[in-house]
């Protein structure tokens, strides 16, 4: 919603494409690998989730500043 506030509704539409597309793709490879393999990944990139939960949290309460309804 506020990349659509800030780039307009067309670029909004090809990026939810393009994401979509990316996120089938993702899904398909994290299916086929194996569970070790995945907490391995998980111990390697623990900082860039906590990174990723905090930029999550800080989106969700810049909509709220912003008064966009999600």
């Amino acid at each position: 919603i506020l990349f659509e506030k800030t780039f307009g509704e067309k670029q909004f539409r090809l990026k939810k494409r393009l994401n979509q597309s990316r996120t089938s793709l993702t899904d398909a490879i994290f299916k086929s690998l194996d569970s070790s393999l995945i907490k391995r990944i998980e111990q390697i990139n623990h900082l860039d989730i906590e990174l990723y939960k905090y930029a999550v949290n800080l989106f969700f309460n810049r909509m709220k500043i912003f008064k966009i309804f999600y």
